[in-house]
């Protein structure tokens, strides 16, 4: 039983169940309850039988009832230390086994100890710290933590990022293998061996199904970054806590953090459409040259006229050069590798390569 629910008890043992205030003169009868010395007599005028105990009916032989002294002295002393014990307990770092101070923290139970809590065998093996020195290891915990999911936030919104742009991509892609290339490989499929044909309708299904998983992975990576911003708020207004608050809730929430760290999603693996569609745009491969006419004096082409780079770094500036072929109708197919990146772009009647600072490769791509 705590110390409060005794000292509670020790009142209500001190009080007369007449009256239902301390005693006043107290008094014992034969069946040993205890009454103020008037309240008992006065009772016991009223009753029908005299001699009545007004808690258990028994009766006792009326005589002059001494006051017990030893009740009216812990009556006195539980006047007098009753409300300053009561207040000292309300605090809350006081121990209620040892009535101590706690200024100890044990961070395997995650509750408040006083020094004699520390030396007691429950926690002889505990990590045990100064209040202060751990609260402020675990401020800096919080802080790291913070700063973890933060950096990992903006991890995510780069894949985020990526996984929007695969989705504008596989739009534009399936778009355009509806429209233009499946119809122009249908046309060409009875001038090819079996062996080389690809099933267009089984490659527009694997596009469409790649579709779901790109935007399922998009909602994901949306998701997850909402779990890890409410994450990092919840920590600062943890580090703002009451210090007794933020001792006690610190591991759970820092637990949460690093499980949530580890949750990131991966992006979306798509099948293996690219395969059949390159296989498919191969059929209208063309091979692309560079026109040195065309070029603008400021640009380096290469032997093979398929390699073209600045002579000089020149911000603000746009440059562009021709290809040597022109085509006039059909579909053709090349691919323009620019700073790096590799992308397929509708022909114009003359196909052109444009470039910006920095090398560009012309190989080979798709137009009409």
């Amino acid at each position: 039983m705590e110390i409060k629910d005794n000292i509670e008890n020790l009142r209500t043992e001190l009080t007369c169940s007449i009256c239902l205030e301390y005693f006043t003169k107290p008094v014992t009868i034969d069946c040993g309850h205890s009454f103020c010395k008037e309240c008992l007599y006065r009772s016991w005028e009223e009753a029908p039988v005299p001699g009545t105990c007004p808690v258990c009916r028994r009766t006792s032989q009326p005589r002059d009832l001494e006051p017990s002294k030893c009740i009216e002295n812990l009556v006195i002393l539980t006047k007098q230390f009753r409300p300053h014990l009561m207040q000292y307990l309300s605090c809350p770092n006081i121990c209620e086994q040892h009535l101590a101070i706690q200024r100890l923290f044990c961070e395997d139970d995650q509750k408040l100890l006083c020094m004699s809590c520390l030396f007691s065998q429950e926690h002889k093996a505990h990590g045990v710290y100064p209040i202060e020195e751990f609260a402020e290891n675990c401020k800096r915990k919080l802080q790291e933590a913070c700063d973890s999911l933060r950096r990992k936030a903006s991890e995510a919104e780069i894949l985020l990022d990526q996984e929007r742009r695969r989705v504008h991509q596989c739009k534009m892609e399936t778009r355009v293998l509806k429209q233009v290339i499946i119809p122009e490989y249908i046309k060409m499929c009875t001038s090819l061996t079996k062996k080389s044909q690809i099933n267009p309708q089984k490659l527009d299904k694997e596009k469409r199904k790649n579709m779901r998983e790109l935007m399922g992975t998009e909602a994901r990576f949306s998701q997850y970054i909402q779990h890890l911003k409410k994450m990092i708020d919840e920590l600062e207004k943890n580090s703002e806590k009451p210090l007794m608050e933020m001792l006690l809730d610190v591991r759970s929430t820092l637990e949460r953090s690093e499980l949530l760290l580890l949750q990131c999603p991966e992006p979306a693996t798509l099948d293996g459409t690219h395969c059949g569609m390159r296989e498919i745009l191969l059929t209208f491969q063309r091979n692309i040259t560079l026109n040195p006419e065309t070029m603008n004096s400021n640009l380096i082409l290469s032997e093979d006229l398929k390699s073209v780079k600045l002579a000089g770094v020149q911000a603000g500036h746009a440059f562009s050069i021709l290809g040597a072929q022109r085509f006039l109708s059909g579909c053709h197919y090349w691919e323009v590798e620019v700073g790096g990146e590799t992308s397929s772009s509708p022909a114009p009647p003359c196909p052109a390569a444009h470039c910006g600072i920095g090398p560009a490769r012309l190989g080979s791509g798709l137009g009409t």
